[in-house]
């Protein structure tokens, strides 16, 4: 885990928060604080957190990263290549 310098908490990456399903409106606000792309593709699978959300099927995480107050994950963001 790494530490987050702006709120000193300490985190997973939010791709790992939204394949595991324990992504939370606080969290989501935490990573958009400390200026994480919450588009960007992580994980060994190379996703964005709303395609891992969606892929394990955790629909309150995807519900949180399309309707937030902090940001939006754009529904048409890719992960390489392209998918």
């Amino acid at each position: 885990m790494r530490r987050n310098s702006l709120t000193h908490v300490k985190m997973t990456d939010i791709y790992t928060d939204a394949w595991n399903g324990t992504l939370t409106e606080a969290r989501l606000q935490q990573y958009v604080q400390a200026k994480v792309d919450v588009d960007q593709p992580g994980g060994p699978k190379s996703l964005t957190p709303l395609a891992a959300a969606c892929l394990r099927g955790n629909l309150d995480i995807v519900n949180l990263l399309l309707n937030n107050p902090y940001c939006n994950a754009s529904s048409n963001a890719t992960s390489p290549p392209n998918r």
